[in-house]
């Protein structure tokens, strides 16, 4: 039986569009996801984002923090910037971090002010990427937004002006390892510090995956991984889908990660729905087994 679900929250938990900064957003077209969030009862919830802590929390109190959910941990974590941040308490927004918790990842704190300076460079420099993407796609690109968040720096992929398509996803990649070269060069050929992209960003991060932080929950609150679930739709969510014994994923997912999920037969479920929708197609597949 499954006692505990690790969810993503981009192109997963929230509706396609929804709240693309991650504070808050009200409105009534998103409600009815929301309200099935506050009444579900069944296997405790963790979130497991790539966002940092303060765009996430919005999204918990709209939720009324799963009020009903089973919960199997005496704590409420939530696994934020992939898994580095743990936050034990989200009402009271009591934070760590895999860094300070963990013995084995001591040495990765030297990494963090790189990667902050980084983002002080690229700030400067979002225009002159953005001309970058308008003369390889040869059309007016939006502006590009960035995130500096406490480990790591988001670099969100933009959209053509005037529509709602997003930049191509390799070019847009290339233009983000290009203009952190001079500054990350060695730490990125020596795999200190990555570069992961996912279907909406490209994270500058250290070399800790989600995989990583749904470990140390599992093993913190002694579960076994085959009384877990993880549902996720990028490249990043495989590393959390590996530690748990069913993963699953929804239609809008990235083919690696549908892949992956439908590899493993029994031991993973592609919903035929999309972002929210396919949440709660997902949540009540896991109750009816």
């Amino acid at each position: 039986m499954i006692e505990v679900i690790f969810s993503d929250i981009d192109g997963c938990l929230v509706p396609e569009g929804y709240d693309p900064l991650g504070v808050i957003q009200i409105e009534d077209a998103s409600e009815g996801y929301f309200k099935y969030y506050r009444t579900y009862s069944g296997p405790q919830l963790v979130l497991c984002t790539g966002r940092a802590w303060e765009n996430t929390s919005g999204i918990l109190r709209r939720a009324g923090y799963v009020p009903n959910q089973r919960r199997a941990w005496p704590d409420r974590p939530v696994l934020c910037e992939n898994g580095i941040v743990v936050v034990v308490d989200p009402v009271n927004g009591k934070c760590t971090s895999l860094v300070d918790e963990l013995e084995e990842m001591d040495h990765l704190g030297s990494l963090i002010e790189p990667i902050r300076n980084v983002g002080a460079m690229l700030e400067s420099y979002m225009e002159e990427m953005r001309q970058e993407l308008e003369r390889g796609f040869g059309r007016k690109v939006a502006p590009i937004s960035l995130a500096r968040k406490e480990f790591m720096v988001t670099v969100r992929r933009p959209f053509f002006e005037g529509a709602a398509q997003p930049v191509g996803q390799t070019l847009f990649f290339q233009t983000v390892t290009q203009a952190v070269q001079g500054s990350l060069g060695p730490l990125l050929a020596d795999r200190s510090i990555h570069l992961v992209q996912s279907s909406s960003a490209v994270d500058i991060t250290l070399p800790i995956g989600k995989g990583d932080g749904v470990k140390y929950l599992l093993e913190k609150y002694d579960t076994s991984p085959a009384r877990a679930a993880y549902i996720g739709d990028s490249v990043p969510d495989i590393e959390g889908m590996k530690q748990v014994g069913l993963a699953c994923c929804p239609a809008n997912a990235v083919p690696s990660v549908k892949t992956y999920v439908a590899s493993l037969g029994e031991r993973g479920y592609v919903s035929p729905l999309k972002f929210a929708d396919a949440e709660i197609d997902i949540l009540n597949y896991i109750q009816s087994q």
